[in-house]
């Protein structure tokens, strides 16, 4: 993972390596980055310049062992912990990030290094409930794995993704190692949440603030003042690295291609649309099923996979459960009306037309039964309990 690959963050990619040249490493670094932001692939990068023999004009040459070997998170010298759980644990089994280190280096390299948490509970087969965790036990790997001499690198790097995954006694005994480090032993904290660490743990360590990708790199698809060709577009769309917010501002034509290229790549679950209003409160905006139509009559999308993008990748990229209505408040489900072509709202979207939204369920009673969109009823609407 070279700098060259990680799209955008020049002044941050340009302080960390002129950081490196004037030999100013701080021991312990807490890289800090939403999901999206590339905080982790940031941080891989940073150690592959640090670890790199023949690095020059600001980046890792990339093609010597070093540098292979961070590359494909397998250097000797370079230790990872992440969030680790299974299904049917039993009661007192403790797991180690290492049991799953093929799983984390396969969707690493799928993904750049873009992944977010639920990307990586999803790859564990964790389902909706599920979360992972760092356990103390993992700690005491870590103080063993330190206390050895490094193989090959000038550092022992330790690299903890999500740090905020670890209970309260992983956590404490992290800060003992953070207060009484070995020599040449580089500690880097990839956290997306710093408030849910341990205060004395962020006071030991020197953040790194990996911001948003900036506008004019991931610019909209159409319209901004700096826009992208379509070779680039398709590139990054097409890396799984993003998730892809397609606001077409009314170019149907453009939004079509954006998903015909998704389609190819298989990244469709990275496409997001309406994100700039409560996605699938149920009341969306007219524009965003005429969207949703566009793309499922003219691409080889099934129209479920169509409706989650505006749903369930939605809920993914932004760490939801499901679709918001309201701060706090959830949709049951929607009552749309399909009128006669088809009998349901995903086939409806499959044959392109739009299907209008009659009401909204929450906790199991109405909520909202019309909206903007929609003509007033003639009648008050009658609800029939389920």
């Amino acid at each position: 993972m070279r700098f060259a690959d990680i799209t955008g963050q020049e002044d941050l990619k340009r302080h960390l390596t002129q950081s490196v040249d004037a030999g100013r490493v701080s021991h312990a670094q807490l890289f800090t980055g939403t999901a999206g932001s590339g905080a982790l692939a940031v941080a891989v990068a940073y150690v592959q310049y640090l670890c790199c023999r023949h690095r020059s004009g600001g980046d890792s040459c990339g093609e010597c062992p070093d540098c292979r070997q961070i590359a494909a998170l397998a250097h000797p010298d370079l230790h990872l912990v992440f969030p680790v759980n299974k299904q049917g644990k039993k009661s007192g089994e403790v797991m180690r990030s290492d049991e799953f280190l093929p799983q984390f280096r396969a969707l690493f390299a799928e993904r750049g290094g873009y992944f977010s948490p639920q990307d990586w509970y999803d790859r564990l087969d964790l389902g909706k409930t599920l979360k992972g965790m760092i356990a103390a036990r993992e700690a005491d790997e870590i103080i063993r794995k330190l206390s050895f001499k490094s193989f090959e690198a000038d550092y022992k790097t330790m690299l903890i993704w999500l740090p905020e995954a670890m209970n309260e006694e992983a956590a404490n005994k992290i800060l003992k190692i953070l207060e009484e480090p070995w020599d040449r032993t580089l500690f880097i904290l990839v956290c997306e949440h710093p408030d849910r660490l341990l205060p004395t743990i962020v006071s030991r360590t020197q953040e790194v603030c990996v911001p948003r990708i900036a506008p004019d790199v991931l610019t909209a698809v159409n319209g901004d003042p700096t826009p992208l060709d379509d070779e680039t577009i398709k590139k990054l769309v097409q890396s799984g690295k993003y998730w892809f917010d397609c606001l077409s501002n009314g170019s149907e034509p453009q939004l079509i291609k954006i998903a015909r290229w998704a389609a190819e790549a298989g990244t469709a679950d990275r496409m997001l649309l309406g994100t700039n209003v409560p996605s699938m409160s149920g009341f969306s905006p007219m524009g965003l099923w005429i969207q949703m139509a566009a793309i499922a009559q003219n691409t080889d999308l099934a129209p479920e996979k169509v409706f989650a993008m505006a749903s369930g990748n939605v809920a993914r990229c932004y760490g939801l459960d499901h679709g918001v209505i309201a701060d706090g408040m959830t949709a049951d489900f929607l009552m749309t009306s399909t009128g006669s072509i088809m009998p349901d709202m995903l086939g409806t979207l499959g044959f392109g037309r739009v299907p209008s939204v009659a009401g909204t369920f929450i906790n199991g009673a109405p909520a909202l039964a019309k909206c903007k969109n929609m003509a007033p009823p003639k009648k008050k609407p009658v609800y029939t309990k389920l």
